[in-house]
């Protein structure tokens, strides 16, 4: 589930697109499959920055777009809906290349 999460992330992520909207497309995604987001803040991951207080997150109250973040974690942190006992987190940095959503580890 997560892998597909993540690969939904890159189909759906434009720069335009508001953090906001992809938090939801996102999450939506997330319960649609039958998993609740676990993440204490709610949100799926955050900016990445010189500090901390600087740290704008993907949740559903972040109006700036995308493309404004330099690099930023997709992280969603997922658990069965149904009451599981287990969650699952995986995290991943990205930035648009090209404008397209591309991990950081796989640009030189």
């Amino acid at each position: 589930m997560l892998e597909k999460l993540h690969q939904r992330a890159s189909a759906i992520a434009k720069p335009e697109m508001l953090i906001s909207d992809f938090f939801t497309a996102m999450n939506a995604e997330i319960e649609m499959s039958g998993f609740d987001n676990l993440d204490f803040l709610k949100n799926l991951g955050h900016s990445i920055e010189r500090h901390l207080d600087d740290r704008r997150y993907l949740d559903e109250t972040t109006e700036s777009r995308l493309g404004n973040l330099e690099i930023f974690t997709f992280e969603p942190h997922i658990g069965r809906a149904d009451g599981g006992v287990w969650g699952f987190k995986h995290e991943e940095i990205y930035r648009f290349v090209d404008g397209s959503l591309t991990p950081v580890g796989t640009v030189d």
